[in-house]
C-alpha cells in the first residue's frame, strides 16, 4: 500500500508541476504580448506625433509669407524676347518651395532665342533664372525683311533693317535654308570675313569672301582651311585675269571661271 501511495503522490506532483509550467508559460506569453503591444502603441503614438509635426511644419513652410516669391533674377536674359520672359515669370508666384520649375522651364525653352535654362531657388523669396542663348550669326534677306538666324538655322527675330556684324544670306528661298545649315557653325568663327552667302541659279551654295572679288562655291567640309589654301595658291600663281568665281568643292583642285572679255 505504501508503494502505491508513493507512486500516486509522485504522479500528482508531476501533474501539478506540468500544469504549473503551462500556466507560467501562458502568463509569460501574455506578458510578452502585452509588452509588445505597449511598445507598438508607443511607437504608433511617436510616429503619429512625428507625422503631425512634419505636417504642421510643412503647412507652416508652404504658407509662410516670407517664402512667397517676390522676384525673379534673370541672368543673361534674351535680347529679342525679353518682354515675353517677363510675362511668363509673372504667372509663377506663390510659395517658392512649391514653384513648378518643370512647367516654367518648359515654357522658357519654347522661346526661339533660348538654348537652355537653369532655375535656382534663392531663399527666402528669389528665383534665379539663368539663360544660355542662341547667338545670331546670319540675317536672311527676304524682300527687304530680315530674319535673324543662329548657327543651327533657327530664326530668332524679324527685322526691317540689317544688323551689323551678321552675315547676310540672300538669293535663297526659305525652303532652301536647311541646305546652308552645315556651313553655319564653321562660318560663325569667321563671320567678319564673309560678306554674304547665297545660292546661284543652279541651286549651288555661293559665298562672297571679304577682300576677294570672286564668288566661291564652298566644299562640304573644312571650308575655312580650303579658303586659306586657295588664297595662298592665288598669291603664288599671281592670277591677274578677271576671275568670275572659283569652285572649291573638289579636294586638291581649284576650278576657275573667268569673265568673258568684251
Amino acid at each position: 500500500m505504501r508503494e502505491l501511495s508513493g507512486v500516486g503522490i509522485r504522479g500528482e506532483a508531476e501533474f501539478f508541476r506540468r500544469v504549473n509550467n503551462r500556466t507560467l508559460t501562458r502568463q509569460k506569453r501574455i506578458r510578452i504580448i502585452q509588452v509588445r503591444g505597449l511598445h507598438m502603441i508607443l511607437m504608433l503614438i511617436v510616429l503619429g506625433m512625428g507625422a503631425m509635426l512634419a505636417w504642421r511644419s510643412a503647412h507652416f513652410l508652404f504658407t509662410w509669407k516670407r517664402l512667397e516669391v517676390q522676384s525673379f533674377h534673370l541672368v543673361n536674359p534674351p535680347h529679342f524676347e525679353r518682354e515675353r520672359v517677363h510675362e511668363m515669370v509673372k504667372r509663377y508666384r506663390g510659395n517658392i518651395l512649391a514653384l513648378d520649375f518643370q512647367s516654367l522651364r518648359r515654357e522658357l525653352l519654347q522661346l526661339r532665342e533660348v538654348r537652355s535654362v537653369s532655375l535656382t531657388r534663392r531663399l527666402p523669396s528669389t528665383v534665379e533664372v539663368g539663360f544660355e542663348l542662341r547667338t545670331p550669326v546670319f540675317q536672311f534677306d527676304r524682300n527687304g525683311q530680315y530674319s535673324i538666324i543662329d548657327r543651327d538655322g533657327v530664326v530668332l527675330q524679324q527685322s526691317r533693317l540689317p544688323l551689323k556684324g551678321l552675315i547676310t544670306v540672300r538669293q535663297v528661298e526659305e525652303t532652301d535654308l536647311p541646305r546652308l545649315t552645315p556651313y553655319l557653325a564653321e562660318l560663325e568663327r569667321v563671320r567678319d570675313q564673309v560678306e554674304y552667302v547665297g545660292m546661284d541659279s543652279f541651286h549651288r551654295v555661293v559665298m562672297k569672301w571679304r577682300g576677294l572679288p570672286e564668288l566661291v562655291y564652298p566644299p562640304p567640309a573644312n571650308l575655312v582651311q580650303r579658303l586659306r589654301d586657295y588664297t595662298q595658291w592665288k598669291k603664288r600663281l599671281k592670277l591677274v585675269r578677271d576671275i568670275r568665281y572659283v569652285d572649291l568643292r573638289f579636294e586638291n583642285r581649284f576650278y576657275f571661271a573667268y569673265r568673258q572679255e568684251a
